[in-house]
């Protein structure tokens, strides 16, 4: 494959300036890498794997770990760029050099990767071909974007923002919706939860009816244009009330208001009552989503294999 060369960065300032430019146009569809590379100039990520895959000088294909998650794609130029950057990927696990050592601790073994189905696909493809492994599909998620939200009326209650004294319902819920929600991804409620207390880049907002929270939606991950919306969740005895609606087009609202061009959320592709949420408040479906894993293969007795 001439002409394609990998850069690995340990700035992430420099790696920003160099693939923002790509990421941006597609800011939906690249919404969490840009986020992430907010969090990384913040300090919220300590370790990252930060890539690019240039043919010929231009930018064809972006790829970021911060450990304990899975490598992220961005969109590909070329399934000739996914092909190549899994050939050095899987080089670097034989010990071939792939940045600076703190980089590929960084990197570590590659598990799984998320990004547009496509391109997921080619790189699951290539990756089994030079592996052992088979795949199993984690999620499938809606990246959707709002630009003008529709005002939601006749629930009751308001919006306030989280204070020190709800650290604990913080980590309760945090916990909850990850395991609800989101429980192929890891982490640690009272970690997470300190992170939205503390972080200048995020901030979390409770649903309150009568001094009693009872929805909770939370602002991060900003990109150039637009933020995420994110962490929405109510408890189950909450539920059918429309208060997360409620919460999520307020949050929504304001941070348009404040000169956000968009705002993003995700949501599984199988859930309707989150797509339907997101919907009535003016959020539509901009581009598809896909995670996978790595799994090694079994066989079986007669050839079959279990896993693939």
């Amino acid at each position: 494959m001439t002409g394609f060369e990998v850069h690995s960065f340990e700035d992430g300032r420099a790696f920003r300036e160099a693939v923002e430019p790509f990421l941006v146009e597609r800011e939906a569809a690249h919404c969490l890498h840009l986020g992430v590379l907010d969090g990384i100039e913040a300090g919220e990520w300590h370790e990252s794997f930060l890539a690019l895959v240039k043919h010929e000088e231009a930018v064809e294909l972006v790829a970021m770990r911060t450990p304990p998650y899975d490598l992220m794609v961005s969109h590909a130029g070329s399934v000739e760029a996914v092909a190549f950057l899994v050939e050095r990927l899987r080089a670097a696990e034989r010990g071939a050099a792939l940045g600076s050592a703190a980089s590929q601790e960084a990197l570590g073994r590659v598990g799984g990767v998320r990004g547009e189905p496509w391109v997921v696909q080619a790189f699951a493809e290539r990756w089994m071909a030079l592996g052992s492994e088979g795949t199993e599909t984690i999620s499938r998620q809606w990246v959707h974007a709002c630009r003008e939200v529709v005002p939601v009326s006749g629930v009751p209650g308001g919006l306030r923002p989280v204070s020190d004294a709800d650290h604990d319902l913080v980590a309760q819920w945090i916990h909850a919706y990850h395991a609800e929600a989101i429980p192929h991804e890891p982490h640690h409620a009272d970690a997470s939860a300190r992170r939205w207390f503390e972080s200048p880049h995020r901030s979390l907002w409770l649903w309150e009816v009568e001094g009693e929270p009872v929805a909770m939606a939370g602002v991060g991950n900003p990109t150039p244009h637009g933020v995420r919306i994110r962490a929405v969740f109510t408890p189950p005895e909450h539920r059918g009330h429309g208060f997360a609606r409620a919460a999520v087009a307020g949050v929504t609202g304001q941070q348009l208001s404040l000169g956000r061009e968009a705002c993003f959320v995700f949501a599984d592709v199988t859930d309707p009552v989150a797509n339907r949420v997101y919907r009535s408040v003016g959020y539509a479906p901009e581009v598809e989503m896909e995670h996978v894993r790595f799994v090694e293969r079994s066989f079986t007795p007669g050839g079959a294999v279990d896993g693939a």
